[in-house]
């Protein structure tokens, strides 16, 4: 199926592939392979989920992927590899699978709200003091407010975005009472329970991302004969073997 792509192509496909093979080894998945769960407490929510500096990297590598105007992004991708198995049912079949977990992830469910909040619910302790909700807000629209608010860029806007948003899931936990009402030990564990819970929430749903990004690595794998480019293929080995990048 090589032959049916031009030297444009093949250059954007493996870019993509060697993007994905630096995602595939983030140390986040491995530590991440065991399950990520929530544990709790009488006086103690604890999200466990990989450490920090993990999570970090796999995001890092994970924007451009996410990003509309990087030529990786999925979407550009999906379409490139679509133009070449239009007339492979079984192959338009797995690519328009991995297209519609990735819109659903991005809010782009044809009005179909409840599917995509059921979907979320996953993700939610099954205990309902333990939750986290989202509204009307994707995990797409968080993540591109901590990227380019927290991490990326320092965007005051979208710092305030996040910030209202946790004191929103606080005071959704309070109910009828006010902060005032509380002792500072149990205004502590509040505060505590909602950042735990929301870190175990949004890691899971990133990693669902990340895992449409995996997928279609692997379907244009099987598609292609690999390197589809030598000379990027060389230069990713290089960057990631000698520079560890």
């Amino acid at each position: 199926m090589q032959e049916q792509l031009n030297l444009e192509d093949k250059r954007k496909l493996q870019m993509f592939v060697n993007q994905a093979d630096r995602l595939s080894f983030c140390k986040f998945f491995e530590t991440n392979k065991s399950g990520m769960a929530l544990a709790l407490g009488d006086e103690l929510t604890e999200a466990i989920v990989p450490e920090r500096q993990e999570f970090i990297e796999m995001l890092t590598i994970l924007r451009p992927f996410l990003m509309q105007d990087e030529e990786i992004n999925i979407g550009k991708i999906v379409s490139r590899v679509r133009q070449c198995a239009r007339q492979d049912e079984q192959v338009l079949n797995r690519l328009n699978s991995i297209n519609d977990k990735f819109k659903f992830y991005k809010g782009d469910y044809d009005n179909k709200a409840i599917k995509y909040r059921n979907k979320y619910f996953h993700y939610i302790s099954p205990y309902p003091d333990v939750t986290c909700d989202l509204g009307q807000r994707t995990v797409f629209n968080i993540l591109n407010s901590i990227m380019n608010g927290y991490y990326f860029h320092s965007d005051l806007e979208k710092q305030t975005e996040i910030a209202s948003f946790v004191k929103e899931q606080a005071n959704r936990w309070l109910g009828s009472q006010s902060e005032d009402d509380l002792t500072e030990k149990d205004l502590t564990v509040t505060r505590e329970r909602v950042r735990e819970a929301f870190k175990f929430r949004f890691y899971g749903l990133t990693t669902d991302i990340a895992g449409c990004v995996l997928e279609l690595k692997n379907l244009i794998e099987e598609l292609f004969t690999l390197p589809l480019d030598e000379e990027l293929h060389q230069k990713s080995q290089i960057l990631y073997e000698f520079l560890s990048l």
